[in-house]
Order: C-alpha cells, then sequence, then structure tokens
C-alpha cells in the first residue's frame, strides 16, 4: 500500500537530493577554494597508480566472482568479463542493484539460469558483507581507539541478513502459486536446489574468502596511493580500516550509491587520525571520479560495439 502511494521515481529523486545534500555541506563545510586548489595540485606519480591499482580492484572482483560462477557452472572468462563491467557501469549511473540484475539477463542469453547466476552472487554477497562487518568491528574496537559510536551498529546489516532468510522461508510456505509470488518461490527452490549439487562448495567458498581479503588489501593500498597523491600520509591499519567502515554506513539506503553518507563517515573517523576534511573529501573525489570515468569509458565501449554491430547487419 505505501509503495503505491511512494512511487519508485520519488523515492530515487529523494535519495538523490539527499546525497546532493551532503555532498553540497561536504564542499562548503571546507571551503570550496581551499578544495580546488588542492584538487588542483595533485601528485601524478601516485595518482596514476592510485588509478592503476583501482582498476587492480575492479579486475580482482571480477575475477573473484568468475571463480565462484565457474565451480557451479562452466563460463569463460572473456563472456563473464563482457557481463560483469557491464553491470559494474550501470550499477554506477542507475538506483537500485539493476546492474547486478542486467548481468544477470545477459549471462541467461549463454544459458546461465537465473538460480546459478543469482545463487553466486549471493553466496559472493554474503562473504563480502560478512568480511566487512568483522574487519570494521575488529578495526573499530581495538585499532580506532577514538571510535565513539555504538558497536551493535555493525549488528544492523547481519539482522537485515536474518530478517531476509526468515522473509525467504515465509515466502516459502505461503498458500501462493502463481503470479509473482510464484516466480520468487520458484526461484528461490531453484537456488535451493543448484546448491545441493554444487559440489565444489567448499573450496570456491575458501577461495572466494581468500580473493575478498587480497581486494581488501588492493583497497588499502588504492587510498594510501590516493592520499599520497595530495601528499597526506596515511597510516596502517587505518586506511584499511576506514574505508571498509565507511563503506558499511554507505549501505544504509538514505542516499544514491551511499553517495554522501560515506564521505561523511569518513570525513569523521580520518579526523580522528588528525587527517584534515579537505584532504578525506579530495581522495573520495578523485576515487569516484576514477571510478564513474572507467564506468564511462566501458559503456562507451558497448556503446560502440552495438552501434557496429547493427551497422553489419
Amino acid at each position: 500500500m505505501l509503495n503505491d502511494i511512494i512511487k519508485p521515481q520519488y523515492k530515487y529523486l529523494a535519495k538523490l537530493l539527499v546525497a546532493f545534500g551532503l555532498i553540497a555541506y561536504l564542499v562548503y563545510s571546507c571551503k570550496p577554494s581551499l578544495l580546488v586548489s588542492t584538487l588542483a595540485n595533485i601528485n601524478a606519480g601516485p595518482g596514476c597508480l592510485a588509478f592503476i591499482m583501482s582498476f587492480l580492484f575492479f579486475l580482482c572482483g571480477a575475477l573473484n566472482l568468475w571463480l565462484l560462477f565457474r565451480s557451479i557452472h562452466h563460463i569463460p572468462f572473456g563472456l563473464f568479463m563482457h557481463a560483469y563491467s557491464y553491470g559494474y557501469a550501470v550499477n554506477l549511473f542507475t538506483p537500485g542493484q539493476l546492474g547486478d540484475i542486467s548481468v544477470a539477463f545477459v549471462l541467461k542469453k549463454y544459458g546461465i539460469y537465473y538460480s546459478r547466476s543469482t545463487l553466486a552472487y549471493a553466496v559472493d554477497k554474503i562473504i563480502t558483507l560478512l568480511f566487512i562487518l568483522i574487519a570494521g568491528y575488529i578495526g573499530a574496537t581495538c585499532l580506532l581507539t577514538q571510535f565513539s559510536w555504538p558497536k551493535w551498529i555493525f549488528g544492523i546489516p547481519l539482522i537485515c541478513v536474518l530478517a531476509a532468510g526468515a522473509l525467504t522461508w515465509i515466502l516459502l510456505y505461503l498458500p501462493y502459486d502463481t503470479g509473482y509470488l510464484g516466480r520468487i518461490r520458484q526461484l528461490i527452490r531453484n537456488i535451493y536446489a543448484e546448491s545441493l549439487l554444487w559440489d565444489k562448495k567448499v573450496a570456491a567458498i575458501l577461495l572466494n574468502v581468500a580473493l575478498t581479503i587480497v581486494k581488501w588489501l588492493i583497497l588499502s593500498v588504492t587510498y594510501y596511493l590516493a592520499f599520497l597523491s595530495f601528499g597526506i600520509e596515511a597510516k596502517w591499519p587505518e586506511v584499511g580500516i576506514i574505508p571498509i567502515i565507511s563503506t558499511l554506513v554507505g549501505y544504509i539506503p538514505v542516499s544514491i550509491g551511499g553517495i554522501g553518507t560515506v564521505e561523511l563517515c569518513a570525513v569523521y573517523l580520518f579526523s580522528l587520525i588528525s587527517i584534515d576534511r579537505v584532504y578525506v573529501i579530495d581522495v573520495y573525489i578523485f576515487l569516484r571520479a576514477v571510478a564513474y570515468l572507467q564506468a564511462g569509458a566501458i559503456l562507451g565501449l558497448y556503446s560502440w560495439q552495438y552501434r557496429r554491430a547493427r551497422a553489419r547487419q
């Protein structure tokens, strides 16, 4: 009933306004002229290395998910990269998780059922979320001694996962086998059946955990280099812990893609280790620009390939 009153486009607009408002607040809180001057004086050497590390982080994420997919259904890496990179780019320009959905649609064209792609994505997302929760909690408790937030905040995503599991269980026992609910129930049953047939699950999950840790190390180096490009030497392990805690805050669905909420959290946490907010905002603007530049290049390449294929017909 509420969803019928508050249309999805209005929700998206509200989140967009929140993101814009938070970014505007952060920019004007540190004087726009000072922000522009520090951005203009970026050191090209560490900046280029940060750009390369950001691309390696993207490739490592693709490799991690592909290996999980391959343990469920054989798929060439080139084909998977085609779908994954498109979904990654779409996710940065659209609301929700339309990028992940588009990957499932692309893979379906090559004979990979929704149940298989959903299973792989679900396992990968759960492992990533659990790692962020564990690393964030340990970091906040043992490493960031100035961290004054209530520790129970790290339990919120876990509670959401448990609630989603309870909702899934309820859906399976509802007396509806047709329509939208019926299709959801059938998808859940198919995913469960696929998980029972997944004979390489233990090795695949352990490999995914290992590569998730590697991704975190790459991300830590990326932020270290990004700060270094503005003349700031961020300390370890704070430079590895703070970004993932900020990412966790970004899961709160109040803005588009966590824009604004992630930066606001990072500004507060990095201030605890005496890094001025100007440089924190510089780093996050720089890394978001890099991500959108990569996504724009990917979408431009796909658009060119599509027009080229149309011209040959």
